[in-house]
């Protein structure tokens, strides 16, 4: 994916590593080997916090990016937040189209051990999503009922996007 428009990720940064080198991969900063992966990209070693449009969180290593912000994203996981609980799952190789990028940032890896959350299970964080969503959609209803018991009309969600 090299051209033009494309961007390499590291570009003369001390961070980058060198997949290829074997074993023992350069020291930092020390820029006796060029910083990539067996195709001749540039690669970082610091994991990425993706957050979309859509509200999920992706998290990975940034290989990529263009000036649309384009992502790709290596050994990415998508995270579920329900609560002081989160549930990692696996996605791979994430290409993300820059129109739905809302924030990225680098993880410090020091600090991310250091969360007052507690990892669960795929099965039930995804369990547990379901029933906040369940109470959500309830909450909504009441809080339209009452609307419409006092004389007002509320668009349905799915009606605004047609203007």
């Amino acid at each position: 994916m090299k051209g033009p428009y494309v961007q390499n990720v590291c570009e003369n940064s001390p961070e980058c590593i060198q997949l290829n080198a074997g074993p023992n991969p350069p020291a930092r900063g020390s820029g006796s080997l060029m910083p990539t992966d067996p195709f001749g990209n540039q690669v970082t070693r610091e994991k990425h916090l993706v957050l979309l449009r859509d509200g999920r969180t992706l998290i990975g290593f940034l290989r990529s990016i263009d000036q649309f912000a384009n992502l790709v994203l290596h050994q990415t996981v998508e995270r579920i937040h329900v609560g002081k609980k989160y549930g990692d799952i696996p996605r791979g190789i994430f290409v993300v189209r820059g129109e739905n990028v809302v924030l990225l940032g680098e993880i410090d890896l020091e600090k991310e051990s250091d969360t007052p959350l507690q990892q669960v299970s795929i099965e039930e964080i995804l369990e547990e999503q379901r029933v906040e969503q369940q109470a959500k959609q309830e909450s909504e209803k009441l809080k339209v009922q009452a609307l419409k018991e006092r004389g007002l009309s509320v668009p349905r969600a799915d009606t605004l996007d047609e203007y």
